[in-house]
């Protein structure tokens, strides 16, 4: 009979907060989003508080279908995020929003949640809105985009001067290249439309001349700003290697982070995953490095000389 012989080895446990491998972080903000909400139910919470314990995070940037809004689902989610000192962003966009006439869907954002708030507890409203509108996603964007954007600017001052009215703060979603055709609509995006800037800075070692322009406006103009980093994977159609952290772990992306955050010397900047699948992925690739592993070892088979004839019997080593 066989005899297996069962060695577990035992690197350490895996820290919740990751201190041991993570750099020591400066004072900003960290904010996650998340396009899911697989998360907000009770089977997938408990990863989610995991993940925004371990990161340190201070914002969620969550979308919730309209139903789920007027059903009044976010209420425990909210509730249970303000208990750790975290804050939840309603997150949404579509890039038809950057023409539309009357600004009806961004306005109809900002009522839902206004009306939703007014409905709940002071723990559990949302603390403002995250619009992720990308107007060069039209598909007539190469052959109208300086129209495309004088509009999608008209429509984020509509919505932001509408937001006003209901104590609700705006994040405005923008890729990094805004300013090198369009600066003068950035700097009214940044100026008129927005509490905060999210720039999508999905470039990376190249954050920091990426971001000058946006966070010289957000200084001058007194307003925040958010450097987004990548973490999907890379793939060839939409998410070249050259844009995403995936492959070099996220001891590399927060190194960066605080290499930016140095450079820029500005209080009122604060840093993003994108977004919540990818991030948990990572942080899986790291946890499984500090799960006790099994190594099954096979008996050593050693041979016997006897007079009449060669036997084989098993030992253990």
């Amino acid at each position: 009979m066989k005899q297996i012989i069962t060695i577990y080895i035992t690197l350490s446990i895996f820290i919740a907060s990751l201190h041991t491998i993570k750099p020591q972080q400066f004072v900003y903000e960290t904010s996650l989003f998340s396009w899911s909400t697989e998360q907000v139910y009770a089977e997938g919470f408990t990863d989610l508080l995991d993940i925004l314990s371990m990161n340190n995070i201070n914002s969620s940037y969550q979308y919730f279908s309209d139903e789920m809004i007027i059903n009044m689902q976010p209420k425990d989610y909210i509730k249970k995020l303000n208990e750790e000192n975290i804050l939840t962003y309603y997150l949404s966009g579509n890039p038809s929003w950057a023409t539309e006439r009357r600004n009806k869907s961004m306005r109809g954002k900002i009522k839902l949640i206004a009306e939703y708030n007014e409905k709940v507890t002071e723990d559990e409203k949302f603390a403002g809105i995250v619009f992720d509108v990308e107007p060069y996603l039209l598909s007539d964007w190469s052959s109208d985009k300086d129209n495309i954007m004088t509009k999608f600017l008209e429509n984020m001052i509509d919505a932001y001067d509408y937001a006003e009215n209901f104590n609700l703060t705006i994040i405005v979603c923008i890729p990094y290249w805004f300013d090198n055709n369009y600066y003068e609509i950035l700097e009214d995006l940044t100026m008129k439309a927005c509490d905060k800037i999210a720039v999508m800075n999905y470039y990376r070692n190249k954050e920091i001349n990426n971001m000058r322009n946006e966070v010289d406006l957000c200084r001058k103009y007194g307003k925040s700003i958010i450097c987004i980093s990548e973490l999907q994977p890379p793939d060839s159609d939409s998410v070249p290697e050259s844009i995403t952290y995936f492959s070099f772990g996220l001891n590399v992306l927060w190194r960066m982070w605080n290499q930016i955050y140095s450079y820029f010397d500005y209080t009122d900047m604060g840093f993003s995953y994108h977004y919540y699948k990818p991030l948990k992925n990572c942080i899986d690739i790291i946890q499984a490095a500090y799960i006790p592993i099994t190594i099954n070892k096979k008996p050593y088979i050693h041979k016997v000389q006897y007079s009449d004839g060669l036997l084989f019997t098993e030992s253990l080593y």
